[in-house]
């Protein structure tokens, strides 16, 4: 009996064994299948980052290659620009210095509106003058402009809304552009099709007493930046005969200042020597020239130029004034040497102002050390 028992659980033991052998041999396929997939992702793992670190060499040649592209045509374009620079600024700044000089030698209004309407006329194609008086503007004066009638003839009133007439209200220069801001037809008064039609007020003391009308209708290479580049070239016009204007103002006051003066000095009947009324005489006409000089310098100020331009100014109204006194004073060669002095002490009279400051500095480097 004992050892059927014994077989019985001896065998019972081996069936366990048994199974417990099935089971570690199914656990040990499943681990070799584990392994065979670990080695399968692996052989992934290892092709994807191959192929990882081939799309990074190949962005990195890609970004290089943009970089140099970009460089390219970086360089491209500023030489473009350049290219474009010399052709739409070099002849304007050439002809700009033209017309400045010959701004600069008018002596009356009708000459700097004859200047301004022949140098606006060197970069536009039609050109005209329009007189503001009353209520309408009235052409005087054109350039390439072809109609029937005379320009004489040709009447806007200022009650039209038109290019023209916004400028003479404004006194401000008016652009258009009727290539980039569409259909504009009915601001242009000469008709066409320009890239660039400008209105552009003259004004005298504070009043408009003219308008140049130009525009670019014969001018078909024009491209917006060469018009926008000849509306600046007009801009810069208008300005410098702005200058020249109130330079032209402030000497006929000092004429007719002088002029007063002049006609209220009487010889004496006391002995008083000539000499000496004629230096007393000069030294009133540096005072009063001094003071046409602060009115031009105040007045360029005014009309919001930098401190260097002002200074630029003031020293060629100096020279000016300089040659006006050397005139008068030609009969008498030992006065004529005295103007920077007497203006020394104008400048030192008015050191509190601007004016005052930049008289000083100019005459600085020159002034004599002679007195009266």
């Amino acid at each position: 009996m004992a050892n059927a028992q014994q077989i019985a659980e001896l065998q019972a033991w081996l069936h366990n064994v048994d199974a417990a052998l099935r089971e570690f041999e199914a656990r040990e396929r499943e681990l070799e299948a584990a392994r065979r997939e670990l080695e399968l992702l692996r052989e992934e793992l290892t092709a994807e980052r191959a192929s990882l670190e081939a799309a990074r060499a190949e962005a990195a040649q890609l970004s290089e290659e943009f970089e140099a592209t970009l460089e390219q045509v970086r360089q491209e374009h500023a030489s473009a620009l350049g290219e474009q620079a010399i052709t739409y600024a070099s002849l304007p700044l050439d002809e700009l210095l033209t017309v400045f000089n010959g701004l600069g030698k008018a002596g009356t209004v009708p000459e700097v509106l004859t200047e301004l309407v022949t140098g606006i006329a060197r970069e536009f194609s039609r050109v005209a003058l329009f007189d503001v008086r009353g209520t309408s503007l009235h052409g005087t004066r054109q350039i390439g402009v072809e109609f029937e009638t005379d320009i004489s003839k040709v009447v806007v009133p200022l009650s039209n809304d038109s290019l023209l007439t916004r400028a003479a209200k404004s006194g401000r220069l008016e652009a258009l552009f009727p290539r980039a801001q569409g259909d504009a037809a009915g601001m242009i008064p000469f008709g066409g099709a320009p890239a660039c039609a400008l209105a552009i007020p003259v004004v005298v003391r504070g009043v408009t007493v003219a308008v140049i009308y130009a525009d670019d209708a014969d001018h078909a290479e024009f491209t917006l930046g060469a018009a926008q580049a000849r509306t600046k070239y007009a801009d810069l016009l208008q300005q410098h005969a702005a200058l020249v204007l109130t330079r032209i103002g402030v000497e006929q006051t000092g004429r007719a200042d002088t002029e007063r003066e002049g006609r209220a000095e009487t010889l004496p009947k006391t002995g008083i020597h000539v000499e000496t009324l004629g230096r007393t005489r000069l030294r009133h006409l540096v005072l009063s020239l001094a003071n046409q000089l602060e009115r031009e310098y105040n007045a360029c100020v005014q009309m919001g130029s930098s401190r260097l331009h002002s200074l630029s100014y003031l020293r060629d109204a100096v020279e000016r004034a300089r040659r006006q006194y050397v005139d008068s004073a030609r009969l008498d060669p030992v006065a004529a040497t005295f103007f920077d002095d007497h203006l020394a002490d104008v400048a030192r009279a008015r050191r509190e102002t601007a004016f005052g400051k930049d008289l000083a500095a100019l005459l600085a480097p020159t002034r004599s050390a002679v007195r009266l």
